[in-house]
């Protein structure tokens, strides 16, 4: 009983941890707050699992040890080669390291399946919250694309949205059709109002890795087929026409010009692009320019260049002519933990992601449950898009409030492989 309250006290506290931060996330946007402000909020993660660490004498499950053994070594080594400012470095790898204590937390409680159902019933409610939120930032507020408000903002978007519509599809099979349109244009609703661009290129993807999932399954194939035949072209009709960067009158409900939008977002990632100050500026020219700097060193290429220089504090401290000047916008999952940490550092997080595709395999062939086999399509498609996408798009494994998020499906997922499929 006493393992049960504690369960529930843990789960409760996390869930209130990230719905603060998601509360907030508009204040730390405007400036009205910091970061560092929230510190005693950001580390509460890493509480948690000291209290189960306590409780559980030191019998936790650390894994995957390539994370809580290999990646904090990695990071050792290359702060002594090249002499880093560890306050500087621990500042910054916070965002990297204390949401990942959601997902070890929560692997180390005794959780029942009405326990994994809560929770991931928690992140399904809060997902779809963000309708509504989308209808007021694009319609009454009238904010900008990327202006915060929960989980609507900036790269972070676009892995939601994605995931989001991940999810739906894998779920569509148990929700009537009238669901699934109204979820299918309330999340096309949240991916204009991030004004994304990103979005249009991945979610097609997904639809793809759907129905090789149900290639068994003519009647899933046939819905999925259906739903990507009739939404995907709205969708890309509604993006445009509703980002005034991607059609020809620079307005909101502007001309639908395709060949327009396509030329913009090539030109937009071309590696050739710079600002006016002669920087990069875009993933392929920033991806081009670290992997040029970092393989004409092998010891940097192996291990980085340090923790602190991707920091605020080295950047705005360092010489103008510092690499990092160069660089204004475009790191993706890759090159974030390439230029700092080293391509093994880089290789540890993506084999990370990518193995929530094989334990969601597993999960698949072992269980007869339908909600968790919908379950484990939605955690196929994820690790997906948190490997090859992320790590060729933008590093949200450092966004606190969507990464937690995803932790917490990724651990409900793991519970469950590793307790239960075996019985259902």
């Amino acid at each position: 009983m006493a393992v049960y309250r504690l369960n529930t006290l843990i789960i409760k506290i996390l869930k209130g941890y990230i719905i603060i931060f998601l509360c907030l996330g508009w204040m730390i946007d405007q400036g009205i707050l910091t970061h560092n402000q929230l510190l005693v909020f950001q580390l509460m993660p890493l509480a948690l699992f000291i209290i189960v660490l306590a409780k559980r004498k030191g019998a936790i499950n650390s894994k995957p040890k390539l994370i809580t053994v290999f990646f904090p070594l990695i990071v050792v080594i290359s702060g002594l080669i090249n002499n880093v400012n560890t306050l500087s470095m621990l500042l910054d790898i916070r965002w990297l390291i204390l949401p990942l204590f959601v997902y070890l937390t929560l692997i180390n409680l005794n959780l029942k399946q009405q326990e994994l159902k809560g929770l991931i019933k928690f992140v399904f409610i809060l997902g779809i919250l963000h309708i509504p939120m989308a209808f007021l930032k694009y319609f009454i507020l009238e904010w900008h694309g990327e202006t915060t408000l929960g989980l609507i903002s900036h790269s972070g978007s676009t892995y939601f949205v994605t995931i989001a519509f991940a999810f739906i599809l894998s779920f569509s099979s148990n929700n009537s059709l009238l669901r699934n349109l109204i979820l299918f244009f309330g999340f096309i609703l949240v991916a204009v109002s991030s004004a994304k661009r990103a979005i249009i290129f991945m979610l097609p993807i997904i639809f793809v890795v759907f129905l090789y999932l149900n290639r068994d399954n003519s009647k899933n194939s046939l819905r999925t087929f259906n739903y990507s035949f009739f939404l995907l072209p709205l969708f890309v009709y509604l993006l445009v026409r509703l980002s005034p960067t991607l059609n020809p009158s620079n307005k909101i409900w502007g001309v639908f010009d395709l060949e327009f939008a396509i030329d913009y977002a090539l030109e937009y990632e071309s590696i050739d692009r710079e600002t006016f100050n002669n920087t990069t500026a875009n993933r392929l020219g920033t991806t081009a320019l670290i992997l040029n700097q970092t393989f004409n060193s092998p010891i940097n290429f192996i291990f980085g260049y340090g923790g602190d220089k991707l920091s605020k504090s080295y950047i705005s401290s360092s010489s103008s002519k510092d690499f990092t000047k160069q660089v204004e916008y475009g790191y993706n999952g890759l090159t974030w933990l390439l230029y700092q940490y080293g391509i093994i550092a880089s290789l540890i997080w993506f084999l990370f992601f990518f193995r929530f595709k094989k334990l969601s395999e597993v999960i698949m062939k072992t269980t007869n449950s339908t909600f968790w086999i919908s379950y484990a399509k939605g955690i196929y498609i994820t690790a997906i898009i948190m490997s090859v996408f992320q790590f060729g798009y933008s590093p949200e494994y450092k966004n606190l409030e969507l990464i937690s998020l995803v932790y917490i499906l990724f651990a409900v997922a793991y519970i469950y492989q590793k307790k239960y499929a075996n019985i259902n």
